[in-house]
């Protein structure tokens, strides 16, 4: 049971490659190609870039869109565009609609499929990009937004690529180089690797897929390799749900990115290295994919438990990078029978559908996941006993339309506290409502008035 069940709903590379180290159990190593030698580890730089800043004011702003869609035949209500918005710190709002991208929105319009924020042109302004894997008549766009001063703005647009079905899924590694991912919608499924430029246009390409050096596994016809990705630093993790070692078992590949777009790999399967489980078909081991520092969720959306097909799982892991290659340290699989987990085991839970580490308290990290079973957002500790576990949004806000048949999406923003990075979630009830800040004190902004869309999508945080 794979594919999107709750449309708009979301948390939210040809030449050389280095292969992971093996460890107890890995996969036979392959090789290094002629002139691939292993490199230390990048160094991390020492001034700290804008975080979710776009327009340079030193406060926090929220990036997120809503895909818009278009009214069907048998529906009286009138279709209407999708956007971009950003709602600044000083509370301002902006927005970049589809019909100033593009003019045409398809009924099953995929705008938003890929959103990330980072600056990519470091001129100190965080930029927004986003993806529509629908639009040219399904070859995909890629567009820059450029943020300054004043913001974004249709005007200060650039469409960063086009054409194979790119932007089904972004992300971008700012680490050893600037580095932006770009997931093809393709059912065969690949990653372009772009170096971005110092003006923000993307220079060099990599085309990595299951079969090119380091990126183990056997090549179905549909992989969707790519479908989902995730970066952190010099980190990217690419879902394959319909890989494996069967087909629609799923599969994730784990990158350590070097300068020229090499690049250390080394995949994660159920059963492999320690991790728990064993393939099976149709589970969609990661189908929803994300890393934050060094610690990695995978969701299994459709992991069996007893009778219940689509129970749903989450497979957390932490990354260790050994100089030469990576090594999977597997920690638990997280289900609604497991300790400390909030509700229970049903058929149609489908834990893990979307996943988000973050930093869940200032003691340890933890994974904020929905359950569709019961419409709420769950939030688990990565370690046991290091942070509370709980359900986050049970206390709907007064005044509020009645809950919609999903849970609200979730993401998280960052920003600077006594210099360090700390990271606090967003999430969003009734497509009105964006609640920031757990746990701890709660920071609720009524959109009301200010937006003419519901939110729909959140974007990541910026590296």
């Amino acid at each position: 049971m794979l594919g999107s069940r709750c449309a708009g709903t979301a948390l939210l590379i040809t030449a050389m490659a280095f292969v992971a180290a093996p460890t107890a159990g890995a996969e036979p190593r392959h090789p290094p190609e002629p002139g691939m030698l292993p490199t230390a580890a990048p160094e991390r730089p020492t001034r700290p870039s804008r975080i979710n800043d776009i327009d340079g004011d030193g406060k926090l702003d929220v990036v997120f869109v809503d895909p818009g869609e278009v009214a069907k035949p048998d529906d009286d209500q009138l279709g209407y565009g999708g956007s971009v918005q950003v709602l600044f710190g000083d509370g301002k709002l902006q927005q970049v609609t589809t019909s100033q991208l593009h003019d045409r929105l398809f009924e099953d319009s995929l705008f938003g499929s890929g959103l990330v924020v980072g600056d990519l042109n470091r001129d100190g302004y965080a930029d927004v990009v986003v993806s529509d894997p629908s639009a040219s008549e399904y070859a995909g766009r890629v567009w820059a937004l450029w943020g300054s001063a004043a913001g974004i703005s249709a005007s200060r647009t650039t469409v960063l690529a086009t054409g194979g079905g790119v932007g089904g899924s972004l992300a971008f590694i700012p680490l050893p180089e600037p580095v932006l991912a770009v997931g093809s919608s393709s059912e065969a499924g690949y990653v372009d690797l772009y170096r971005v430029r110092d003006d923000g246009h993307l220079g060099q390409r990599r085309r990595i897929t299951i079969g090119s050096a380091g990126i183990v596994g056997r090549a179905f016809s549909d992989t969707a390799f790519g479908s989902a990705m995730s970066a952190s630093g010099d980190l990217l993790v690419i879902g394959a749900p319909d890989a494996g070692a069967r087909w629609t078992a799923g599969a994730v590949y784990v990158l350590q990115l070097q300068p020229g777009l090499r690049y250390w790999a080394t995949r994660v399967l159920q059963g492999s290295r320690g991790v728990p489980g064993r393939p099976e078909d149709f589970d969609g081991f990661g189908q929803a994919v994300s890393i934050l520092d060094d610690r990695v969720a995978i969701g299994v959306p459709s992991e069996q438990l007893g009778v219940n097909e689509t129970a749903g799982a989450i497979q957390l892991l932490r990354v260790e990078r050994t100089g030469h290659g990576l090594r999977i340290h597997p920690r638990s699989l997280l289900t609604q029978a497991s300790a400390g987990v909030p509700g229970d085991v049903g058929e149609t839970h489908i834990l893990g559908e979307t996943v988000l580490v973050t930093r869940l308290c200032a003691q340890g990290y933890g994974v904020i996941s929905a359950d569709y079973g019961s419409n709420h957002l769950l939030a688990v500790p990565f370690a046991p006993g290091s942070c509370s576990s709980g359900w986050l949004d049970t206390d709907q806000p007064a005044g509020l339309e009645p809950r919609k048949s999903c849970p609200p999406p979730v993401g998280v923003v960052r920003r600077f506290v006594d210099g360090a990075v700390a990271d606090e979630p967003v999430i969003v009830i009734g497509e009105r409502t964006l609640v920031l800040g757990w746990p701890g004190s709660l920071t609720v902004t009524d959109l009301s008035g200010r937006t003419t869309a519901g939110v729909r999508r959140l974007a990541p945080p910026a590296a």
